[in-house]
């Protein structure tokens, strides 16, 4: 493997967590699952298109401008906080999906009852 190998393999893995995010809040609009969670499914596709972008034009500004003084430290702030709210939002919509397909909050609620 060349040293170029890893800039077009994270652009790849950056558009295929744009596809599975996607994909994920396609799925869940159809089903009846709580509106809470299509939203959030919505919102981490809608990060996962701002990662993608900022991931562009941070690779751009690096191989055209690398010297620009504050542009490659803000975008390379944006894509890291962008790739940890899209893990923060995917592992919280992954969670409270399970919890509302096992119906463990219905089972809670008339414990207490």
């Amino acid at each position: 493997m060349g040293a170029y190998v890893g800039l077009p393999l994270h652009a790849v893995l950056g558009a295929m967590m744009l596809v599975l995010t996607r994909s994920n809040a396609k799925r869940l609009r159809a089903l009846s699952v709580p509106e809470r969670l299509k939203r959030i499914s919505k919102v981490t596709a809608g990060f996962a298109l701002f990662q993608l972008i900022a991931g562009l034009c941070l690779g751009g500004v690096m191989h055209l401008a690398p010297k620009l003084p504050f542009v490659s430290s803000v975008l390379l702030g944006a894509h890291v906080v962008a790739a940890l709210t899209i893990l923060a939002q995917a592992s919280s919509v992954a969670t409270a999906y399970d919890i509302w397909e096992e119906k463990e909050f219905e089972t809670a609620l008339s414990a207490n009852d």
